[in-house]
């Protein structure tokens, strides 16, 4: 034990070494050598991933996060700077520096952000053995197990209405082109069916909220993992990447919590570390090949390098946002809560009463409304090829730059961390929170190039709080007559 707390020590001060030295270079080099800068982040990004090898079980979620950071926001200029021994955004001096200080101060906030909860809130929030619910005292563990066998009821309805979903989108992406489906697929299948079948996604949450056995969890996850590997037939790899993502920080997480429990084995995580660099080059060869381009001859160390080029791009909306900033501020202001203002304003809710739709997407009159940060900046970068239907996408970062400047960046991730680190705190405490709380860190996983704004509005829309209603309706539905036989 002792040897134990002195390797830790070791690994700590090594860690506070890296972090210093890191500062050094940034504030020494500034803007007069981008590629030293650049390491400073390479070695920030390392002092995240030291942290995290501290205690593995615990902040899975924070390295699957800067996993997603690096892949979005650093994976470009790394292999560039293997492969070159330089790196070089194609920005003035300037906005380069300003791009690697604002990942730089990213990648810091988001460890303190997680150490303040780990250090500060020491005990996890347990939940009373009864619960208040419509003026009944319910006992947590029957409701528990209702509410577990209705999630998954609403789970398999809603799967495969998807299946059937996705079925009509292969063949659509193989009669036409995946081009043009990204432009124009229209489903045939009626709008309140395809609403059902998206209540699957909550469902799913809400029933691995009520940490059900593995016995019962494992045909759940293979359903999942069977529908993110078919939407790949129709050229969907962002999602199969995320649910992989949640599911791999759910299974860890259960192993962490459930010791008694196997739920993931020495020996798959080795099977899983040698198939990474697989998957990687396969998801570098699947763009090329749902796009019908031919590369030709490629092995496997190319097709990673590709993977990390192509999706590395969003690191460029940072330069754009400070080339832009006077124009971008002129058409509106509070980009970061732009998702949430528009949710409000136009829904279906306020489109019946009031008839209020926004302008049509890929217009002028839509991307000079301020409404959207993605598509303002699409159209200030290139506005030929969006006013045809293209987008440049968003980042977290440059949307909390243009707003509040590098304090909100600081703030902002500082909260992002902290909100990764709370789910170990109070995944006790409510069942629906719980799944609420998956579901945001599903989408989390992607704001890297989208809005922050979506770990909120992604949950707290029309189809997740109708399945949550529909979900609660039938546990307590079940509950009352229940109750209601036993008066009788």
């Amino acid at each position: 034990m002792k040897e134990e707390n002195k390797l830790r020590r070791v690994i700590t001060i090594l860690q506070i070494l890296i972090i210093i030295v890191s500062f050094i270079l940034l504030i020494t080099f500034r803007e007069n050598n981008i590629t030293l800068c650049y390491v400073a982040l390479i070695l920030m990004m390392i002092s995240n991933v030291i942290y995290f090898l501290k205690d593995i079980k615990r902040r899975i979620i924070f390295f699957l996060f800067n996993g997603s950071f690096f892949t979005f926001l650093m994976g470009k200029e790394t292999i560039d700077l293997l492969q070159y021994g330089k790196v070089s955004y194609n920005f003035e001096q300037g906005i380069q520096f300003h791009i690697i200080l604002s990942l730089y101060l990213s990648l810091l906030a988001l460890q303190v952000g997680f150490i303040l909860i780990e250090k500060f809130i020491k005990k996890e929030l347990n939940a009373k053995n009864t619960i208040q619910l419509l003026k009944m005292e319910i006992d947590r563990e029957s409701f528990k197990n209702i509410l577990r066998k209705y999630s998954k009821i609403i789970f398999i309805v809603g799967w495969i209405i998807n299946i059937f979903i996705s079925i009509e989108q292969i063949i659509y992406v193989a009669n036409n082109s995946y081009l043009e489906f990204a432009k124009s697929f229209n489903s045939n299948i009626p709008y309140i069916i395809r609403i059902i079948g998206n209540f699957r996604l909550i469902a799913f949450f809400i029933f691995l909220a009520t940490l059900p056995e593995k016995r019962e969890t494992k045909p759940i996850l293979i359903l999942v993992l069977l529908e993110s590997i078919i939407s790949l037939l129709y050229g969907d790899r962002g999602n199969c990447i995320i649910n992989i993502f949640i599911m791999f920080f759910y299974i860890v997480f259960r192993q962490w919590k459930n010791k008694e429990e196997k739920w993931i084995s020495k020996k798959q995580v080795i099977i899983i570390i040698i198939i990474i660099p697989l998957l990687i080059a396969f998801l570098s060869f699947f763009v090329y090949f749902r796009e019908g381009i031919d590369i030709g001859k490629s092995n496997i160390l190319a097709q990673i390098q590709r993977f990390f080029k192509s999706m590395g791009n969003t690191v460029n909306i940072l330069g754009f946002t400070e080339q832009y900033e006077q124009e971008l501020k002129e058409v509106g202001s509070l980009y970061s809560l732009g998702d949430l203002k528009q949710y409000v304003i136009y829904n279906p809710i306020t489109e019946i009463l009031f008839g209020w739709k926004h302008a049509p997407y890929h217009t002028e009159e839509y991307a000079l409304s301020g409404q959207s940060f993605m598509h303002t900046i699409s159209y200030f970068i290139n506005p030929t090829q969006y006013l045809e239907g293209h987008g440049k996408g968003s980042c977290y970062i440059a949307e909390l730059n243009i707003d509040f400047g590098c304090t909100g960046v600081i703030i902002g991730n500082l909260l992002l961390g902290a909100y990764m680190a709370i789910f170990n705190k109070i995944y006790k405490k409510s069942y629906i929170l719980t799944a609420c709380l998956l579901l945001s860190y599903r989408i989390m996983f992607f704001i890297p190039r989208a809005p922050i704004i979506y770990i909120i509005t992604y949950v707290f829309n029309f189809t997740a709080i109708a399945s949550i209603i529909l979900t609660l309706f039938l546990t307590l539905g079940e509950i009352y007559i229940k109750r209601y036989r036993r008066v009788r």
